[in-house]
């Protein structure tokens, strides 16, 4: 929960400084059965991975003078079998990143900041990766390292090559699920920045106080579909092996 709430407030302040600096929008980067150009600067293998059949669209997320570094790539599938076909092409990118999270819902939502998905869009995964030249390229010309209200206190890094399922597509049973040990598994939804160190300027002026007789709106009743596939994913998430880098931290300490 602490997380979801530094997050929340990391996102907050990137709207008001990208606000403050331009315009945002998405732009269409890959279109179904149609061969997508990939950045050479990105691991070996991604390439391949983008342009595998089952994928369909990809969309890049962008605010003026962010650095817009991060693409996502939505992929269709039918069976257990066609998603673990995708897994075992994620796995042979190279690189000692690799991520899949694990989403407790049946298809995805929206990508990254402005990117919205109809309903019934039938994604079954998505593939995101953030391009760590273009991110350094942005980061040597930031006078004086600030960004609106951020001021950074390290270089920012890129989003590794990360596979998001959605585990309540009728494609994916987590029993038949074959992953790799090597690549780390978590719950989550797809990520939609790459890692910023950053602290937030303090603001100038406090808000003028707004007074409401309206009572507060009663909460949102929660989602049981996504509470079930959320404890099915804790679940598995328990019973799955930890990965070796980790068990050889855990013994060094």
């Amino acid at each position: 929960m602490r997380l979801a709430h530094r997050f929340a407030a990391f996102a907050a302040a990137l709207l008001v400084a990208s606000i403050a600096h331009g315009i945002a929008g998405s732009s269409r980067i890959a279109e179904p059965g149609r061969p997508a150009t990939v950045s050479e600067s990105l691991p070996q293998g991604t390439a391949e991975f983008v342009n595998l059949p089952s994928r369909t669209e990809g969309w890049n997320d962008w605010f003026s003078e962010w650095p817009n570094d991060v693409n996502h790539y939505l992929y269709q599938a039918h069976d257990p079998a066609q998603i673990n076909a995708l897994i075992e092409q994620f796995a042979r990118i190279q690189s000692d990143r690799l991520q899949i999270r694990l989403a407790p819902l049946p298809e995805p939502k929206g990508l990254g900041w402005t990117t919205s998905l109809k309903t019934g869009n039938g994604v079954a995964a998505v593939f995101s990766i953030g391009d760590q030249a273009i991110l350094d390229r942005w980061y040597e010309q930031l006078d004086g390292r600030r960004f609106g209200v951020m001021e950074f206190t390290g270089k920012p890094i890129a989003v590794p090559p990360t596979l998001t399922l959605f585990v309540d597509h009728q494609a994916i049973d987590l029993g038949s699920l074959k992953i790799p040990p090597q690549i780390s598994v978590a719950a989550g939804y797809l990520p939609t920045v790459s890692e910023m160190p950053v602290k937030i300027a303090p603001a100038t002026a406090q808000p003028a106080e707004v007074k409401s007789d309206k009572t507060a709106p009663p909460p949102v009743p929660a989602d049981p579909a996504v509470e079930a596939a959320t404890r099915r994913i804790q679940t598995y998430l328990n019973q799955r092996p930890a990965r070796p880098d980790a068990a050889s931290r855990d013994g060094a300490r």
